[in-house]
């Protein structure tokens, strides 16, 4: 499987600094551009199918993708991300002084009112793995958020959910997995805005 993951483009509250989680969001001008550079980037890629989230901000960034790709478009809800209760719509500062006032790490978070770390990463891991069995020889591209992409990551690269790498996350940039049947994974990045035309390569692992 060729597993294509795009981050949403940035959006006026990503822009602001607030707190989104499962809010809607409205992507801005630089959002727009950055989901039409990664189409023109995947432009000749045959894509058997474009799975997003169902918040706002990532379909309107798959729309495009499916416009111009003239791939097919799944809405799934498990790609959306994370609950952060009471904290959503709020500045993202609020939630830094809770992370360093209860001394949890940022994906590990259990905000009050908000999704259990443990709930999320579930979700998301059975996402991943239907996925894997459903399109095993096919390219998906799945367009979703910051917290889900890091799980991704971590299950991917058989990291601790701990495990983040912030220039991975950045709006705008692709990144490719390739799972053969052995679960040999190759992890590679390509970031379109940038004029960036190559996949330079982040991690690889073989299996069994």
């Amino acid at each position: 499987m060729k597993l294509f993951i795009v981050r949403h483009g940035e959006t006026v509250e990503n822009a602001a600094r607030i707190v989104m989680g499962q809010r809607e969001g409205q992507l801005s001008a630089r959002g727009k551009q950055q989901a039409r550079d990664i189409a023109r980037r995947l432009n000749g890629e045959h894509i058997d199918c474009i799975y997003s989230s169902d918040l706002g901000r990532a379909v309107e960034t798959a729309k495009i993708l499916s416009e111009s790709l003239g791939s097919d478009m799944r809405i799934e809800r498990r790609l959306r991300e994370q609950y952060f209760g009471g904290y959503e719509g709020r500045p993202f500062m609020t939630l830094l002084r809770h992370i360093k006032k209860t001394g949890e790490d940022f994906f590990g978070l259990n905000p009050p009112g908000g999704e259990r770390a443990e709930i999320f990463r579930d979700r998301v891991h059975c996402f991943f793995r239907e996925i894997k069995k459903r399109h095993e020889r096919d390219s998906v591209i799945v367009v979703t958020h910051h917290g889900v992409i890091t799980v991704l990551l971590a299950s991917l690269m058989n990291k601790t959910p701990e495990f983040r790498s912030k220039d991975l996350l950045r709006h705008g940039m692709i990144l490719l997995a390739e799972v053969d049947a052995g679960n040999a994974v190759s992890l590679r990045y390509s970031v379109p805005a940038k004029g960036h035309h190559r996949w330079d390569t982040v991690w690889e692992e073989t299996k069994g």
